[in-house]
């Protein structure tokens, strides 16, 4: 299952995925790094995504791309 992806408000980068341990690795938002500190919350259907080690790799190493 592909989470959905969220832009930056501020800059529109692809901000990254943050998962909570206590929870499963339930996704609990989006945060952008690049240069401040942006954060976006998971609504509930989004927090049923859960964190996938294939996540961890540049996309250019991944299978497939989704949207």
């Amino acid at each position: 299952m592909s989470i959905p992806r969220e832009h930056c408000t501020m800059c529109g980068k692809e901000m990254k995925p943050v998962f909570n341990g206590s929870e499963g690795m339930k996704l609990k938002g989006w945060v952008c790094y690049d240069g401040h500190m942006f954060w976006r919350e998971a609504i509930y259907r989004e927090r049923q995504y859960e964190w996938s080690p294939e996540w961890d790799q540049p996309a250019s190493q991944r299978n497939s791309v989704s949207n």
